[in-house]
């Protein structure tokens, strides 16, 4: 459903008849009091798409004619999974903010090259950039400029099909010391030639509160983190009594209605979902838009039973030309980009396992045509069924089931199935926004 309109209920329990708050809401509203920073003279604020920035932005200083990214000090193990700032010694300090000359940045840094880029504070932390960026006066002006011209460089890039990151790009073209690098990529001369007279200097915000966002588990970590007092846990929802349902008191359950007959482990998250009678839902997991029929395959109420493990995601995708949605299901550290032949793993385990297990063959899931890497993100693994057989063959792929894969496998092997990347070309996107209607 794209990070950035993911559940996030901080706040929620400020207004319970209200919608659950997306991550977009907080965004909107902490980006809404950066307006002074600007002066009334324009300009542009741009934030990232899986980050909560918990900070008072009504305190940011943008230098005039210049370009601004906001920054955060940092310890050295999250600061390898994101980008660094190397900034002057020199500035404007206070004690809730320092305003400095961005000198350099740094990708997924080792500790060597932060080391060699001088970019240690004293305290042995380094500057983490939280990708919030803006731009007023010339730089601003600049941008605006190139926007409007650049309908020529998209046609380039899609003729060439190369890729350039906005992000990484642009940043580049404000700090001279990565306009070597920027020229040897995609449109990078343009880039240079348009932006680089102006500089870009890195407002260091020390209460800065950086949520990263980027995956399921990360999202279960803040939800019951040092912050988890904040979170409404309960919202729009319908749950039973507890001396007929057993529903953890940390579990989040948003927009959704669960019936008698359900366990919920601890800290797992349901969104916009309706679970029947049956489902037993583990710990540290994630269900979104699932939809389990009263009458699921016209069985009796107390015969159907469907487990999902602890730390798994479960998940509904309409596809256009479906009448079944289709379930998905992967364990939550899964990579679908980590290969078969490295430390891919579905369902929490390695590929070859799953495999092995199951009796499937590498030529089940992936075509040998073509040079693509075997992982989740490709694999054809999940069936188009009816409802019933899709719960009892993820079952059967997570390793629960209990029936004999002579049974299931055939099954499998005989439906149309579908990869991750042909669900995402294929959602049918009106249909996922009305949810349960």
């Amino acid at each position: 459903m794209g990070k950035i309109f993911l559940p996030l209920p901080f706040l929620a329990a400020d207004d319970p008849d209200g919608p659950v708050p997306l991550l977009f809401d907080h965004i909107l509203a902490i980006a809404s009091c950066a307006r002074q920073a600007f002066k009334n003279e324009g300009g542009i604020l741009t934030m990232t798409g899986d980050v909560l920035p918990c900070f008072d932005a009504s305190t940011l200083v943008i230098p005039e004619d210049a370009s601004c990214i906001i920054t955060v000090p940092i310890t050295l193990d999250v600061a390898s999974n994101h980008g660094v700032i190397v900034a002057s010694n020199t500035g404007i300090l206070t004690e809730s903010y320092t305003v400095s000359l961005a000198e350099n940045l740094l990708q997924k840094p080792s500790l060597e090259e932060l080391v060699a880029n001088e970019a240690l504070l004293d305290d042995g932390r380094t500057l983490l950039d939280t990708g919030i960026i803006a731009a007023r006066g010339k730089a601003w002006a600049e941008l605006a400029r190139l926007a409007s011209s650049c309908e020529p460089m998209i046609e380039e890039l899609l003729k060439s099909r190369k890729e350039m990151s906005l992000y990484e790009d642009l940043v580049a073209a404000w700090v001279p010391a990565k306009h070597e690098w920027l020229r040897a990529r995609p449109l990078g001369e343009e880039m240079v030639r348009s932006l680089g007279k102006q500089n870009m200097f890195s407002y260091c915000a020390y209460d800065l509160l950086f949520l990263h966002l980027g995956t399921s588990s990360e999202v279960l970590d803040h939800l019951s983190g040092a912050s988890s007092e904040l979170v409404g846990r309960r919202h729009l929802c319908s749950i039973p009594a507890t001396t007929s349902s057993d529903i953890a008191a940390s579990a989040v359950v948003l927009s959704s209605k669960i019936e008698p007959g359900v366990s919920v482990g601890e800290d797992s998250l349901i969104y916009d979902s309706f679970i029947s009678s049956g489902i037993q839902i583990g710990s540290l997991s994630v269900v979104v838009g699932i939809n389990v029929p009263r009458d699921i395959g016209g069985m009796a109420d107390d015969s159907f039973r469907f487990m999902l493990p602890d730390r798994h995601c479960l998940w509904e995708v309409p596809l256009v030309g479906c009448t079944e949605r289709v379930i998905v299901y992967c364990g939550l550290h899964d990579n679908p980009k980590s290969s078969l032949s490295k430390d891919g793993t579905f369902c929490g385990k390695p590929w070859k396992k799953v495999l092995l297990d199951l009796g499937i063959r590498e030529s089940d899931l992936w075509s040998s045509v073509g040079a693509q890497v075997n992982c989740l993100w490709n694999a054809k693994l999940f069936p188009i069924l009816s409802y019933l057989e899709m719960l009892h063959l993820a079952s059967w792929l997570m390793g629960l089931s209990d029936q004999n894969s002579r049974t299931l496998l055939p099954l499998w092997k005989s439906s149309r199935r579908v990869s991750l990347e042909e669900l995402h070309r294929s959602i049918d996107f009106p249909k996922m926004c009305t949810g349960l209607k």
